[in-house]
């Protein structure tokens, strides 16, 4: 490899690692200070009944269980606060 190929992916990571940052720091300025949404709500609504009735509830949903089961075990681990529901979207 030559230093300028070493160069150019150095620089590529550099602006790939600012980008995703800016991003990060993007998306929590916006929920900073913001009460909590209509649809935010209702997942957490969802979410929060026991398993059985949660399958029962999105049996009328349009969207797939996938994200409610996924988002069951991000608020396992990171709690149920605005901004970690956020941070799963």
């Amino acid at each position: 490899m030559s230093i300028g190929q070493s160069v150019s992916k150095h620089r590529f990571a550099c602006v790939t690692a600012v980008c995703a940052i800016a991003a990060a720091c993007g998306s929590f300025a916006l929920g900073v200070g913001r009460s909590i949404w209509f649809d935010e709500g209702y997942t957490l609504i969802v979410e929060s009944q026991p398993f059985a009735r949660m399958m029962d509830l999105l049996k009328v949903d349009v969207h797939p269980p996938l994200y409610y089961l996924l988002l069951r075990m991000w608020i396992s681990v990171f709690g149920s606060d605005v901004m970690a529901l956020r941070a799963m979207s």
